[in-house]
C-alpha cells in the first residue's frame, strides 16, 4: 500500500469519486488518472457574441482612437456578456453627436436654400410689393388680352365673309339700269375679287350673249384676295338713270350711267359725286 510522503497537504474531497482537483505537491492535476479512467476532460463553452459587441467591436477595429464614453460603453457591454467572451480588445471611439438637427425659422417660415431666391420676390407680402409691380402686371394682361381678342376678331369676320360671299369673294344683284331691259328683265351683274383684281360682270336684261366686264382696281395686299365687293346702284349726277358704285375695303368707285353702258367718272364730274354720295351717307 502507497503511502504519503508528506503528510501536511492533504487534497480536499473532490465531487467525482477518485478524482482530486489538486495534487499531492499543490499544483494543477494533469487528470491523467481521469482520462485513463474514461472520463472525458471538460471543454469550456464557446458562444457567440451578440450583434451589439460585434458592431461596438468593427468601430473599435475601424477608429484609432476613441473617447470615454464609447470605452466604458465596450467595457459595460463586454461585462454583461460574462464568461463568454474572452480577450476582446478596446479601444477608443470618437463621440458622435446623432441629436436631431436644429431647423432655425425665421418670421414663421423655414430658411430657403440659396437656390431659391430668384422666387423670394413673388414670395412677399402684398403689402409690400411697389407699384410698378401691379403695373407690369396690368400692362401684360391687358396686352395679351388685346392680342387674342384681335385673333379672335379676324378670325370670326374671315368666317362670316366665307359664309356670305365665299371664295373668291363674289357678290350678285340685280337691277333695272335700262340695258337691254325691253322685256322687263333686269339686268343681272356679278362682283369678284379674283386674285386681287376687281371685275364686274353685267348681262343687259339678263342675257348672256352680251356680256359686258368692267375692269376694277387691283389690289396689292397679301390678305387683299379675301377682302369682299359689293354694289349699288343710285343716280349720283341727277340725270335719272341709275349709276354703279362699286364697294370695297370702306371705298367706292364710281361708274357713270350713259344709258347704253358703264364708264369711268370724269374729273370734272367728281365734285358732284362727292356731294351726292355724301347726302345719300
Amino acid at each position: 500500500m502507497p503511502t504519503l510522503e508528506s503528510t501536511d497537504k492533504i487534497a480536499p474531497k473532490s465531487i467525482l469519486r477518485h478524482r482530486p482537483i489538486e495534487d499531492v505537491a499543490g499544483q494543477p492535476s494533469t487528470r491523467s488518472s481521469d482520462s485513463q479512467a474514461g472520463i472525458p476532460t471538460p471543454v469550456p463553452r464557446a458562444s457567440r457574441p451578440s450583434g451589439e459587441v460585434v458592431a461596438m467591436q468593427q468601430e473599435v477595429d475601424a477608429t484609432p482612437n476613441g473617447s470615454p464614453r464609447e470605452d466604458r460603453r465596450m467595457n459595460e457591454t463586454t461585462a454583461g456578456q460574462g464568461r463568454n467572451v474572452k480577450n476582446t480588445a478596446t479601444r477608443r471611439i470618437p463621440y458622435v453627436d446623432l441629436s436631431p438637427t436644429r431647423v432655425t425659422r425665421v418670421q414663421g417660415a423655414l430658411r430657403r436654400p440659396l437656390r431659391q431666391k430668384q422666387r423670394a420676390f413673388l414670395l412677399v407680402p402684398a403689402a409690400r410689393r411697389p407699384f410698378w409691380f401691379y403695373l407690369l402686371i396690368g400692362m401684360v394682361s391687358t396686352l395679351v388680352l388685346w392680342m387674342l381678342l384681335s385673333t379672335a376678331a379676324g378670325w370670326v369676320s374671315t368666317w362670316l365673309d366665307d359664309l356670305h360671299y365665299g371664295r373668291p369673294r363674289t357678290f350678285q344683284t340685280d337691277a333695272m339700269v335700262g340695258h337691254n331691259e325691253q322685256s322687263g328683265q333686269p339686268s343681272h351683274f356679278i362682283a369678284i375679287n379674283l386674285h386681287r383684281r376687281i371685275e364686274i360682270i353685267e348681262f343687259p336684261g339678263g342675257d348672256a350673249s352680251q356680256a359686258k366686264i368692267f375692269m376694277g382696281p387691283e389690289l396689292y395686299n397679301a390678305n387683299d384676295e379675301l377682302v369682299p365687293v359689293e354694289l349699288r346702284f343710285v343716280d349720283v349726277n341727277n340725270d335719272r338713270k341709275p349709276d354703279m358704285i362699286v364697294l370695297y375695303q370702306h371705298q367706292h368707285l364710281v361708274y357713270i350711267n350713259d344709258g347704253k353702258s358703264f364708264r369711268p367718272a370724269l374729273p370734272a364730274e367728281q365734285d358732284g359725286i362727292e356731294q351726292a354720295l355724301h347726302r345719300l351717307g
